[in-house]
């Protein structure tokens, strides 16, 4: 029994303050990653609460990738509409009027007088010749109006015929009147419909060779209380010497098999981040859970863990010390 007590202890110990880094290659999603779990932040070893913050990072080569994508759309559509119109209209007027004119009066004249009668002068209404009036007319009108896709032609022709023939007898007029109108009207309206759409779209990207596509991401491992359900999201925050740090859970490119008994979750990260947290005089952490939170502080023999882990797995012997030195590691080395 005590044997037994003592293989747990053993592996508890050795479960919350041992540091493992390791560095693998999955052939499965042809990436390679540099790990460390097991950095632990906790503070007590024997505690029953065990945080633990690491650093991920994934590699992938990637080939020449070259996609060209032309697309041409082309729509060509004329429409020619034509409207034809022709009016044809005749007046026929035929009249006839008869006028009679009454005798002027009869004029005497005093002369000699034979027995008892007076002899007078009559001066006759005499018959005047007749008359005869033709009026032809004929007129026309032609327009034509054109627009960006419209014509319109109109043409218009009036034709005009009278005759009126007068003849008088006597005190009778007698008038004859003949009148003829024809008017044609021919309208023609021709629209042109054209729509002509033509989009050559171009997408060329291209890879070089062999680029290699790097991935960062900080690992939390927590043995919760058993009060404590994590929150989804935005749940892990970082104070590096004063400034704040928010992340989100992300899924890395190759499978982790987490350990027993603890909560395993990434958080997507920067080069930035991961040099603050090596170089930093002070690093806090909150852990978001959905009725409560944690906060830790970083000790030191955490933050060395991490500089050793970037500079075993990022070839660069010149990161910070603890007390806030200038590093010359840039980000182009991760």
């Amino acid at each position: 029994m005590k044997q037994l007590i003592l293989l747990n202890l053993a592996l508890i110990l050795a479960g919350c303050t041992g540091a493992r880094k390791y560095s693998k290659y999955d052939e499965f999603e042809d990436v390679r990653v540099d790990q460390m779990t097991g950095n632990v932040i906790s503070g007590r070893i024997f505690g029953k609460t065990c945080l633990c913050l690491g650093a991920r990072r994934e590699s992938q080569v990637l080939i020449s990738v070259t996609n060209v994508f032309v697309t041409s759309v082309t729509n060509s559509e004329v429409t020619y509409q034509t409207n034809a119109t022709i009016s044809a209209l005749t007046n026929i007027l035929f009249s006839a009027s008869t006028n009679a004119v009454a005798a002027p009066p009869t004029e005497s004249t005093n002369g000699p007088v034979l027995g008892d009668t007076q002899p007078a002068v009559v001066i006759a209404n005499l018959a005047s010749p007749g008359s005869t009036n033709v009026v032809m007319t004929t007129s026309g009108n032609h327009g034509v109006t054109r627009a960006n896709n419209q014509m319109t032609v109109t043409a218009q022709v009036v034709s005009q015929y009278n005759n009126q023939v007068s003849a008088s007898f006597n005190s009778t007029t007698i008038t004859t009147q003949f009148s003829r109108n024809i008017t044609a009207e021919t309208n023609l309206v021709i629209t042109t419909v054209t729509n002509q759409t033509v989009q050559p779209v171009t997408n060329i990207t291209i890879l070089s060779t062999n680029i290699a596509v790097r991935n960062y991401f900080l690992l939390v491992e927590l043995l919760p209380p058993p009060d404590f359900t994590m929150q989804t999201g935005d749940s892990l925050m970082l104070l590096v010497d004063g400034r704040s740090y928010t992340f989100s859970q992300a899924n890395p490119e190759s499978v982790f098999a987490a350990r027993k008994g603890y909560v395993s979750v990434f958080y997507r990260a920067t080069p930035e981040v991961l040099l603050a947290i090596a170089n930093a005089r002070e690093v806090r952490i909150r852990l978001k859970g959905v009725n409560t939170y944690l906060e830790r502080t970083m000790p030191r023999s955490a933050q060395a863990n991490f500089r050793k882990f970037l500079q075993r797995n990022f070839n660069n012997k010149q990161l910070a010390a603890p007390s806030g030195k200038s590093s010359d590691m840039t980000v182009s080395s991760l």
